[in-house]
């Protein structure tokens, strides 16, 4: 599996991320190894927890972006799992369904590099690139 792409980009206060799939799973993968990745500030270990699993229904493509994110990011605050590996499917019905892995915080570090305290809808964005899709979101810190 090849890493995937993602930039930090500037931004004043927050954390503002693009990120590159060439479907939307794809996109999927990358926005949550991206989060994850700056987050921790390290490289992602292989995954040692339990599977978690995630349903969403398809909306636009931008808020299915936000919808996944927030949800991993509240599994974050709630099970202490930093996620690291990801399997995503949109289904013919039009529903993610995902299984998200990780390692317990505690095996990893006392708090992480970025406190990302949510998702946001400003700026939020999925637009279609000659190599996919490319997604745009800020992260309130």
């Amino acid at each position: 599996m090849h890493t995937p792409t993602y930039e930090v980009l500037e931004h004043t206060a927050d954390l503002r991320m693009a990120f590159y799939g060439q479907d939307l799973e794809a996109l999927l993968e990358c926005a949550a190894y991206g989060l994850f990745r700056e987050m921790a500030g390290l490289d992602l270990p292989p995954a040692t927890s339990e599977a978690f699993e995630v349903e969403l229904e398809l909306d636009a493509a931008d808020l299915l972006v936000r919808a996944w994110l927030a949800e991993l990011l509240y599994l974050f605050d709630t099970e202490h799992i930093l996620f690291t590996e990801w399997d995503v499917t949109i289904t013919d019905e039009d529903e993610l369904r995902a299984t998200a892995r990780g390692v317990p915080v505690p095996d990893l570090f006392q708090s992480p590099e970025l406190d990302v305290k949510a998702v946001t809808y400003h700026g939020l964005e999925v637009t279609e690139v000659p190599e996919g899709l490319r997604a745009e979101v800020i992260f309130d810190l």
